[in-house]
């Protein structure tokens, strides 16, 4: 679970990145110039025509298959975060959120939850993830 809240930043980043590149395959169109075209000094017959443009399409098939499932793979991720973390009482889903989203020092985490020192901050971090990671494993139990 730490990993991911880690990475959770990464991820939402990632997803954005995806959206736009998703965008960008389902807008771009298969390159046409006429029946016949050249390739490198050679003319090409209608069949290559269709065979390259058949071709264009299924890359474009594939890749916009391969970005929709890593989409899907990061929201999968960020919901399964997100619902963790909603569990949790609101000082330990706060020092979460300060720690990994925010990356503030424990330090920074103590004096805000007002707790008495760095420790005490980690260990509320800790226990945080701990009850996360009991959440997710019931929720993946019950499944």
């Amino acid at each position: 679970m730490k990993e991911e809240l880690e990475k959770y930043n990464d991820y939402k980043c990632q997803l954005k990145v995806l959206d736009k590149e998703l965008r960008k395959e389902q807008n771009k169109e298969a390159k046409i110039s006429g029946s016949n075209f050249e390739v490198n000094g050679d003319i090409r017959p209608k069949g290559y025509m269709s065979n390259n443009i058949e071709n264009q399409i299924i890359n474009k098939t594939d890749r916009i298959k391969e970005i929709e499932e890593k989409i899907a793979d990061l929201k999968a991720r960020i919901e399964i975060i997100d619902y963790a973390l909603k569990t949790l009482k609101n000082n330990d889903r706060i020092a979460i959120q300060m720690r990994f989203f925010n990356k503030l020092s424990y330090d920074t985490i103590a004096n805000t939850l007002n707790l008495s020192d760095r420790k005490a901050a980690q260990k509320k971090v800790t226990i945080a993830i701990v009850k996360m990671e009991k959440v997710i494993n019931n929720v993946k139990l019950t499944k």
